[in-house]
């Protein structure tokens, strides 16, 4: 227990440290000079609440005291984080801001530059008594936040549209088909014929001449023709006539004859 009220002591003392060395510094008021010394500051921490949400992350809040006839007291800001905020110091220059009211507000910065100048005010209001002194958890609550300004669209610029060059079809390798070649005869080496013996020339048989003999030619004795009279000659015609019939009639038995006997030898 001890050595827990020994650390809430030793975080009070150095927020108060923090917040005098701040005043040392300078604040935003402007003031004149009393005779009194500045009261001590008071350090602030607690929850933050936006709109019914926890407050995003790089919001700045700070206290205001304006009291009657005098210059507003605005503190240094404290940015969000976690939906929290802590080690606010309010501590005005002078005593004369004693009994007036702590306001808090949101005020703008580069994240949030549309937010009023005059920023947004908190519900929580709080008498400023003096210090030193701490206030942890002392939660606050805002309304929601102004809309973002929508952004004026810029006249678009027109793209230039690349043509597209042509480029001429690769030709794909088409691989050769193998062709079914009709199966090859073997060559089938010619049967040796032996030699047929050519058949001698047959002899032409030659007609032997047949011996014919000579055929005898029967000679008609010529016939002594006396002159005669009218009767010798008409009887003398007639016998003559007999006799060349008789010669044509041995002749044409001769020629039958040899004509027979030919034919018989053949």
């Amino acid at each position: 227990m001890q050595v827990a009220n020994r650390r809430s002591k030793i975080i009070l003392s150095a927020s108060i440290l923090v917040a005098l060395m701040m005043m040392m510094l300078g604040g935003r008021s402007v003031v004149y000079a009393q005779g009194s010394p500045p009261p001590g500051p008071i350090v602030f921490s607690g929850l933050v609440t936006v709109g019914g949400f926890a407050a995003p992350d790089g919001l700045s809040i700070v206290g205001r005291i304006k009291p009657l006839l005098r210059t507003v007291y605005e503190s240094y800001p404290q940015k969000t984080s976690g939906g929290k905020y802590s080690i606010l110091a309010v501590g005005p220059p002078s005593s004369s801001y004693l009994y007036s009211p702590i306001t808090f507000h949101i005020v703008p910065n580069a994240a949030y530059d549309y937010i009023p100048a005059e920023g947004i005010a908190a519900t929580e209001t709080l008498l400023f008594l003096g210090g030193p002194g701490t206030k942890d958890l002392y939660n606050l609550t805002f309304p929601a936040l102004p809309a973002p300004p929508t952004p004026t669209p810029l006249p678009a610029t027109p793209t230039p549209v690349p043509t597209a060059t042509p480029v001429p079809p690769t030709p794909t390798p088409v691989p050769p088909t193998a062709t079914p070649l009709p199966p090859t005869a073997a060559p089938v080496p010619p049967t040796p014929v032996p030699p047929t013996a050519t058949p001698a020339p047959t002899a032409t048989p030659v007609p032997t001449a047949t011996p014919v003999p000579p055929t005898a030619t029967a000679v008609v004795a010529a016939v002594p023709t006396v002159v005669a009279e009218e009767e010798q000659s008409i009887a003398g015609t007639c016998a003559q006539t007999g006799v060349t019939d008789m010669s044509y009639l041995l002749a044409g038995v001769a020629l039958l004859g040899l004509i027979w006997r030919k034919k018989s030898r053949n």
